[in-house]
């Protein structure tokens, strides 16, 4: 059965993790190499880090370390570069 998030904040949060995991699939990045990034010991601990909620910080290693663009972040969080 698929996930339902009718709330727009917790859909957002699905969307920054599934963004995550899908670029590190796709730059073939292990789980316990972004654990060590944002200074956790395992594969497990990265594993509820990321379902718990990330905090700013550990965000930003996670966006340097798979070298994604400030526009782009700004899409992951989901907002729109503005139309002239």
């Amino acid at each position: 059965m698929p996930r339902v998030c009718l709330d727009p904040v917790k859909r957002r949060v699905q969307h920054i993790e599934d963004f995550i995991t899908c670029e590190m699939k796709r730059q073939k990045i292990r789980q316990h190499e972004m654990a060590e990034v944002i200074g956790l010991s395992s594969q497990q601990a990265f594993s509820y880090r990321i379902k718990a909620g990330l905090s700013v910080e550990d965000f930003l290693r996670i966006m340097d370390k798979l070298n994604i663009e400030n526009e782009e972040i700004g899409e992951v969080l989901g907002y729109e570069k503005k139309k002239k």
